[in-house]
């Protein structure tokens, strides 16, 4: 069943966003395209990863999005540096995308991508350059809250556990409430202004697609069988669909535990949830969205996040002794703090901040797009929604770079694996609380700069 938000009343936004000077402005050129990134030795059978490129020009501003079938770009999963800074040389150099106008997201899933997936990548924005055609632009709001829940449960004595395969859980009377999710679609769509076709949907979404195949098989999960659905159903058939990962940290798709006990995802659940966050959106482009009044703009900037202080060498090297423990959990300390001692003895000095990416990309009036290198929770999609006010601003995740989990001040207080994943990207502490205000600074400093 769709639950529609209407067209004009979402988010606040005018019940026109057409003004007269608008009309004035430079046509909006759109152009997309999309190559199979699966790896040759780890086949997909169906629903194989993608590359999907958009490429926006108005006058001579540009900007791509490119929405990738893979864990992240870079530091985990199958996508290794330089994987960004080739794409970005390349793009600057032909066709002329600058490096701070191209936002690449990861949808989070958990493909086996193919090595040279950075020429295939380069392709399909090329290809979506040279594709660019005149087109009209909408927006809107779909609502899917049954597919995905918070996989953090509040705990009555202030901490949290992690609903995951691995992990006991909690007794039901130690649980005091579920953590937040964002129902919320974020959607955009081109037409060709020639014949009125559809050219391309964008549809962002918050969920952790985690399912993958039971036996062990590639593919997009979720959000890419929903990409493939909407593709097929869309319009003539020929649009390009790209899925958007909101912050969607700490969730993870609801279907895959069956009354008191979890379940392998396999096909059918992927099938399932991709499908019922397909039909939303699909019902929500037919209903019609807001007409856009196209105003192009691209910035990008940087954040520190403090850590916590550095431990000295002797610390970290008590911390790595020992042989092995019985399980890896135990182990994961040990060899992050080993590595520590390891960058000290090459003469690294251990960083005090991580230095976050924020990349903002307007579309119209009332209309920006706004992406966090990293893996964020759902508290910081609402941030940023807060921050921006009226109009859709569409909070994304998984952007340029996956450096650690973003998580909220509260949640290092309660701990959990978000928390304490320092230890996975090899930071040699973990985050000081107080982000929240560093990033609400960032945002008012991207507003400044013209993406509001």
């Amino acid at each position: 069943m769709n639950r529609h938000v209407p067209p004009l009343l979402f988010a606040g936004l005018p019940v026109c966003l057409v003004s007269a000077s608008s009309l004035r402005a430079e046509p909006l050129l759109a152009g997309v395209a999309k190559v199979e990134i699966t790896h040759p030795d780890h086949p997909a059978k169906e629903n194989p990863p993608m590359a999907r490129a958009l490429v926006l020009s108005q006058g001579g501003v540009h900007a791509a999005i490119v929405a990738i079938d893979a864990v992240a770009v870079a530091e985990i999963g199958s996508i290794r540096d330089p994987f960004l800074a080739e794409l970005r040389a390349a793009l600057q150099k032909d066709p002329g995308i600058a490096p701070e106008s191209l936002v690449v997201n990861a949808s989070h899933c958990h493909a086996v991508v193919a090595p040279d997936v950075a020429a295939r990548t380069i392709r399909a924005v090329t290809e979506a350059w040279r594709n660019r055609v005149p087109v009209k632009s909408g927006a809107g709001v779909g609502r899917e809250d049954t597919i995905m829940e918070n996989r953090r449960l509040k705990l009555k004595n202030g901490k949290e556990a992690d609903v995951r395969h691995a992990y006991a859980l909690p007794f039901d009377d130690e649980v005091a409430a579920m953590g937040p999710i964002d129902p919320e679609i974020g959607l955009l769509r081109f037409d060709r202004i020639d014949d009125g076709r559809p050219l391309a949907a964008v549809f962002q979404f918050a969920v952790h697609p985690i399912m993958g195949r039971p036996d062990g098989g590639n593919g997009a999960d979720l959000t890419g069988h929903a990409a493939a659905t909407i593709e097929a159903n869309l319009g003539d058939g020929t649009a390009t669909a790209l899925f958007l990962q909101g912050c969607g940290g700490d969730s993870k798709p609801s279907v895959i535990a069956r009354g008191d006990r979890f379940i392998v995802g396999g096909l059918e659940e992927v099938a399932a949830a991709g499908s019922m966050l397909a039909n939303e959106v699909l019902g929500v482009l037919d209903a019609g969205l807001q007409p856009i009044a196209p105003r192009l703009h691209s910035r990008t900037l940087e954040m520190e996040w403090p850590l916590e202080p550095v431990k000295a060498r002797e610390e970290y090297v008590a911390l790595g002794a020992g042989g092995q423990p019985e399980t890896l959990a135990r182990d994961v300390p040990r060899l992050w703090a080993q590595r520590q001692v390891e960058r000290l003895d090459r003469g690294e000095t251990l960083p005090q901040a991580a230095t976050i990416t924020v990349h903002g990309l307007q579309l119209g009036d009332g209309l920006r797009l706004v992406g966090l290198e990293g893996e964020a929770v759902m508290a910081y999609g609402a941030q940023i929604e807060r921050a921006f006010g009226g109009g859709l601003t569409v909070p994304m995740g998984y952007c340029n770079g996956q450096g650690l989990y973003l998580v909220t001040s509260e949640q290092l207080d309660e701990g959990g694996m978000e928390a304490n994943s320092f230890y996975e990207y090899s930071w040699p502490a973990r985050l000081a609380k107080g982000m929240e205000p560093i990033l609400d600074a960032t945002l008012e400093r991207l507003r400044r700069a013209g993406v509001g």
